[in-house]
């Protein structure tokens, strides 16, 4: 999102199978414009945003009753504003749409919203999202209990190794140096540090080292890889 328009809401988002946010319609008319896209030998439908003119992604027909569209949308091009965050970030006049009220007649919002900027000039917003890399044991069981939590996005791998590109088979002998671990997305604002550092230490033992339960060895030690220099700064207590 380049310019900070807003472009879908959440109430018209559904679940395509494709891994791809998915929406029936614009947030309201105008906001998107389309156009015939024949790149790499397909014929489609692009989809930008009309003020930044930024590729959005495409349209098709395979989408749900009664306009049978889907707005097959790239994540990388939306910045997701939770409810409670509407109006403090510019887009209050949006607010009626999850109260059950007409759509606003192209309601204005703050450009100075956009996470992107042109060169040289500060971004209007920060980033909501931040990023843990933990390791305590088998990442299956870490993953299983990441989860149960929505306000957490994970993906197990490797850290803390000396070899580029480990397999399985290497770590699991404990050739590379790396310990199992799980990197975790979430967003400070519902989350904080300090919550998830305690459940950090919920999921483990620490005093066990280079194992935990009947996993055992260097691969399974405890260990919190940081990302930022926030990341490491010692939560306040």
């Amino acid at each position: 999102m380049v310019t900070g328009e807003p472009l879908f809401s959440s109430l018209d988002k559904f679940d395509s199978g494709t891994g791809w946010p998915s929406f029936r319609r614009p947030v309201e008319e105008g906001r998107v414009v389309s156009r015939k896209d024949e790149s790499h030998g397909m014929a489609r439908v692009e989809v930008r945003s009309h003020a930044g003119d930024s590729h959005l992604g495409h349209l098709f027909d395979d989408g749900p009753e009664p306009s049978g569209l889907r707005y097959c949308i790239n994540s990388a091009s939306l910045r997701f504003v939770p409810l409670e965050r509407l109006e403090a970030e510019g887009y209050g006049a949006y607010r009626v749409l999850f109260e059950g009220g007409e759509r606003p007649a192209h309601a204005e919002a703050a450009a100075d919203n956009a996470c992107a900027a042109p060169r040289d000039e500060p971004a209007g917003c920060q980033a909501t999202l931040e990023t843990a890399i933990l390791a305590g044991g088998c990442f299956w069981a870490w993953r299983s209990s990441c989860g149960r939590s929505r306000r957490r996005r994970n993906r197990g791998g490797y850290s803390g190794g000396t070899t580029p590109s480990p397999t399985y088979a290497e770590v699991s002998r404990g050739a590379s140096g790396h310990a199992e671990s799980v990197r975790i997305v979430f967003d400070p604002a519902r989350l904080v540090r300090g919550s998830a550092g305690k459940w950090f230490f919920r999921m483990h033992d620490p005093t066990t080292r280079d194992r935990q339960g009947n996993d055992v060895g260097r691969q399974y030690r405890s260990a919190i890889f940081v990302t930022s220099e926030a990341s490491a700064r010692r939560p306040k207590r």
